[in-house]
């Protein structure tokens, strides 16, 4: 995430952040991080995900919804990215 933002960082100001969004409390506190401090945001670079290497019929309903959680997640970043820009 670093060697990204710093070679990002010749283009203009990048901010990268590492935020465990399929954890409600971590969504929040980025959430208010994001209505406070940013609301210059330009752009968003959505790069949420998880390996989890099993077989369709190994998962459980944790996985799906751990998998569910990232799309909730950058629904409500994107909800306050155009509220607050």
């Amino acid at each position: 995430m670093n060697a990204s933002q710093n070679e990002l960082g010749s283009i203009g100001l990048i901010k990268a952040f590492q935020v465990d969004v399929s954890k409600a409390q971590s969504l929040a506190t980025f959430l208010d991080q994001i209505d406070s401090g940013h609301s210059d945001v330009e752009g968003l670079v959505n790069a949420n995900g998880s390996f989890n290497p099993k077989t369709f019929i190994d998962h459980t309903a944790n996985d799906y919804e751990t998998y569910m959680s990232f799309n909730h997640a950058i629904f409500f970043v994107t909800r306050v990215l155009i509220v607050t820009s």
